[in-house]
């Protein structure tokens, strides 16, 4: 009995730890704000705090590998770059990429047109850069930011798509404040998409599908031209992209991924 109860204090004591390790690698508010605002590569500023940090997290330190292709410390003077980068092309958006499948994809089959990605997780920010760099891909930039601060990065009706894949349900009635699918996003949307741009969205909860189509009722300039609760039964299934996420999720029995497009017609413009 003495046995178990140490056996047990010991699993106790190791998951506290683990806890408080995960804890100190959360970013609070104002170290986000930091973030969002810091141009400075860390490793210069402190290089023995960044090497405790990278123990941690080693994609940390990988991310300035790539910096052609990612903006890390994206600020107000990233919005004149994006300008530049675009050129007058074609310019999507893509928030939340993933391992970068999607936005690499798109890239290669529209090499006429610019991406621009938006990611958080180092991890994934390194999966996406080495994806740029084996398909020599120059027409994608990818910045270190939340899809939320999407209006701050781009001139009124200068977008020609957004694509949002499988964002995060934020599934509990409590959670849903987090949603980055929120009337606020839409209203943006209505300032920086062109005359005709579009909006993409797929994903796997219904809930949050039915809350955005919901949403999008209160938006008489968005016409929605292509809607589907079973896009893999659906004749849209030919031109569509599939996302790291999407292929894991339908390896899965009873699977069911919705999908909408509108298009934004506003005469006025």
């Amino acid at each position: 009995m003495a046995d178990e109860l140490k056996s047990f204090s010991a699993k106790i004591n190791q998951n506290f730890l683990i806890f408080k390790t995960f804890s100190s690698l959360r970013l609070s508010k104002s170290e986000l704000s930091k973030m969002r605002h810091s141009s400075q590569n860390p490793r210069k500023l402190s290089p023995q705090d960044f090497q405790k940090r990278i123990k941690h997290n080693p994609y940390l330190g990988q991310i300035y590998d790539y910096q052609d292709c990612l903006i890390i410390h994206p600020d107000p003077s990233t919005k004149q770059r994006l300008v530049h980068f675009a050129n007058d092309s074609p310019l999507h958006v893509e928030i939340g990429c993933g391992s970068g499948v999607y936005v690499s994809e798109l890239a290669k089959q529209q090499k006429d047109a610019c991406f621009v990605g938006f990611e958080i997780r180092y991890k994934r920010l390194v999966s996406i850069a080495k994806k740029i760099y084996l398909n020599h891909l120059s027409n994608v930039l990818i910045l270190r930011e939340k899809g939320e601060y999407l209006a701050d990065f781009f001139d009124e009706h200068s977008l020609d798509a957004v694509h949002v894949n499988f964002p995060d349900p934020w599934a509990k009635q409590s959670q849903q404040k987090h949603r980055l699918l929120q009337h606020s996003f839409f209203e943006a949307l209505t300032r920086l998409l062109k005359p005709q741009g579009r909006f993409f969205f797929k994903t796997d909860h219904q809930d949050y599908f039915h809350f955005v189509r919901q949403l999008l009722t209160h938006f008489q300039h968005f016409q929605i031209v292509e809607y589907s609760e079973d896009l893999h039964q659906s004749p849209y299934l030919q031109t569509n992209i599939k996302t790291e996420f999407e292929k894991l999720f339908l390896s899965k029995p009873n699977s069911c991924i919705y999908y909408l497009q509108f298009i934004y017609q506003d005469s006025g413009v």
